[in-house]
């Protein structure tokens, strides 16, 4: 056995080591209080901000994270204690801005949810059908986080609402009448869509609005563009008529989006049979209106011939060049000169000594009824008619189509599906452009310019909601203005010089509040809407389509 003594290593009982015994090894690091750089024999040490960034950097990423977080409650500490706003301002080392660092709400405040009355808006306003609506309720939800941010039950809301007049409407075949090529009228079979009961209907649109009927102003409207002729009905009511100030509107009673349809038929022509077919469907006696329409359709209603026969005015029984007061057209003169007419024999030709009354008037009222109250002159086609006969006499002046192409370049254009006519946005622009185009003028072509001048002052004293006082005083001063350019005088220009200032007095109100632009702005307004509906004529659904979809447009209408 050999003599451990002798070679001054002391050996444990049991199993060897692996390796000879050394020098007993540090188990503590010992790191500076300043730097945290560990101390040894050996080691350099340089204590500064360089070693403590390398220390930081040397962490694992829980453990930065862990400082961070420490730094951050901290400081956020400090600035709420201090009544800012919970901001922290972290340093760059580098010397940019400080980083500023706000911890994001946790107020368990519940966010307002969007109710079912704002969303119903948002559909009629943007003409969006009940899944695109559905559609916006789920981004609002998703942006804001929170289901509650819409009001629960919206599919079911918007559903229910879409068939809330549903009760009042049918569709039915009826018979029309279409020309042919060879100048025959034919009859044919359309599906009309119309009301049951009018006068139920506009009692059930007074109930939900909060109105009184007492108050209400009832506005009948009658169009046929848009492939379709529509009688459409406009309801306001003045200060007095709000019966419930929880009601909150968020479109106006005489726009498009109140508008409401009485009854509708596709691909027939404007013409006195088929308009006596569509209102023979709706009971209109028992309601007082107004007529709201183009000056066409107010002649074919009347059972007057058009604008090129020899009496061809509205309001009276005057004729061209209008140098004679006439006698006031009135519901009863028209329904004796049109039964005198037939009696005759009902030749055309012999129309003009009947003052063309050629068929009794489709509107009811007594004999004694004026046409200047029932159908109030139509603002926005006396606008039309008169701006554009004043530029089509100046272009035939000027020559060369100088004004068309002055027109054009200034953004004025002409629609051609209307004959190359100027539309009501494109007459306004002329009309607030009229001094630019006097000083383009030739000298003896001016007075064109001063009265596009004139009448836009016409326009603005009466054509709107508001009576100006002077009003008569302005269409005295265009009416000169039109005799110093010889023109003729046009039944539209007849109608403003001679029964508009009539009109204007007895009632005190501009032509705005009876115009027809609502009716006409209601073609593409409903067109959104069939086109979620829209079938052929001869598909076997198209009559259950067309009827859905009045149902659907006047449910969001009311």
């Amino acid at each position: 056995m050999p003599d451990e003594s002798a070679a001054g290593i002391a050996t444990p009982l049991g199993r060897p080591p692996n390796k000879a015994p050394g020098p007993m090894e540090d188990s503590v690091v010992k790191r500076c209080e300043t730097c945290s750089s560990p101390v040894a024999r050996g080691l350099r040490h340089q204590c500064g901000q360089a070693a403590k960034l390398r220390y930081l950097d040397a962490l694992s990423p829980y453990s930065r994270e862990h400082v961070a977080c420490g730094l951050l409650r901290e400081k956020l500490g400090v600035a709420t204690s201090s009544g800012s706003l919970a901001t922290a301002s972290l340093t760059s080392g580098t010397g940019g801005r400080p980083l500023q660092v706000q911890v994001a709400g946790t107020s368990t405040t519940e966010i307002a949810s969007v109710q079912h009355s704002t969303m119903r808006a948002v559909k009629t306003a943007l003409n969006l059908s009940t899944s695109q609506t559905l559609r916006a309720a789920q981004v609002i939800r998703e942006a804001s986080g929170s289901k509650k941010a819409v009001q629960s039950g919206l599919k079911e809301f918007l559903f229910a609402e879409g068939q809330s007049v549903a009760k009042f409407f049918t569709a039915e075949q009826r018979q029309f009448f279409r020309k042919q090529p060879n100048g025959q009228e034919c009859v044919i079979k359309r599906s009309v869509v119309f009301c049951r009961d009018v006068y139920a209907f506009l009692a059930h649109v007074s109930n939900s609005r909060g109105t009184a009927e007492m108050h209400q102003r009832v506005k009948l409207a009658i169009d046929g563009g848009g492939n379709s002729l529509k009688v459409c009905v406009s309801v306001t009511v003045d200060g007095r008529g709000c019966t419930s100030s929880a009601q909150f509107n968020r479109f106006m009673d005489s726009g498009v989006k109140k508008i409401l349809i009485l009854a509708l038929v596709e691909d027939v022509k404007e013409c006195y049979q088929n308009v006596s077919v569509l209102m023979s469907t709706i009971d209109i006696s028992s309601i007082n209106f107004t007529l709201a329409c183009d000056f066409k359709l107010a002649n074919i209603i009347s059972g007057i011939q058009s604008h090129s026969s020899s009496h061809p005015c509205l309001y009276c029984e005057g004729r061209p060049p209008w140098e004679v007061p006439a006698q006031r057209r009135t519901l009863g003169s028209i329904r004796h000169l049109a039964s005198e007419f037939q009696a005759a024999g009902g030749h055309q030709p012999l129309a003009k000594n009947f003052a063309n009354c050629v068929q009794p008037p489709l509107l009811p009222g007594s004999d004694s009824a004026e046409l200047l109250d029932v159908v109030p002159p139509p603002e926005l086609h006396m606008m039309l008619g008169i701006v554009n006969r004043l530029l089509d006499a100046l272009n035939a002046s000027w020559g060369g189509n100088k004004a068309y192409e002055w027109a054009y370049e200034a953004g004025i254009c002409r629609q051609q599906y209307h004959g190359g006519c100027l539309e009501g946005p494109a007459c306004k622009k002329l009309l607030l452009k009229a001094s630019e185009l006097w000083s383009v003028l030739p000298p003896h072509l001016k007075l064109y310019a001063t009265a596009l001048q004139d009448f836009n002052a016409v326009r603005e004293a009466c054509f709107g909601q508001s009576l100006a006082d002077d009003y008569s005083l302005y269409i005295a001063r265009f009416q000169t203005t039109c005799r110093y350019l010889e023109l003729s005088v046009t039944p539209k220009m007849h109608a403003l010089f001679d029964h508009v200032p009539a009109f204007c007095s007895k009632y005190g109100k501009g032509l705005g509040s009876f115009s027809e632009q609502a009716v006409e702005s209601a073609h593409s307004d409903f067109e959104a809407t069939w086109q979620r509906y829209k079938r052929p004529l001869n598909h076997p659904q198209y009559s259950t389509c067309l009827l859905q979809s009045i149902i659907n447009y006047n449910s969001f209408h009311i």
